[in-house]
């Protein structure tokens, strides 16, 4: 998502199609991420937090992307 969002071609179906995709790429790391806390005693939140900060700027970032098209 981040490399569309850098160097794609901003098409309002690309953009929404991606927009739509992004729940389910959330909820894949996050089971993932409980998986691997769950697997071991290594405190793992600052991945999750990066994780998050990341999404969060792609998902505005298309948001921002969709009103402009």
């Amino acid at each position: 998502m981040q490399t569309f969002i850098e160097t794609g071609e901003r098409k309002l179906n690309d953009i929404q199609v991606r927009l739509d995709e992004l729940p389910n790429i959330f909820n894949k790391f996050e089971t993932a991420q409980s998986e691997l806390e769950l697997s071991d005693d290594n405190d793992h939140s600052i991945n999750m937090q990066q994780f998050e900060d990341q999404y969060y700027e792609v998902k505005a970032r298309l948001i921002n992307f969709t009103s402009s098209c």
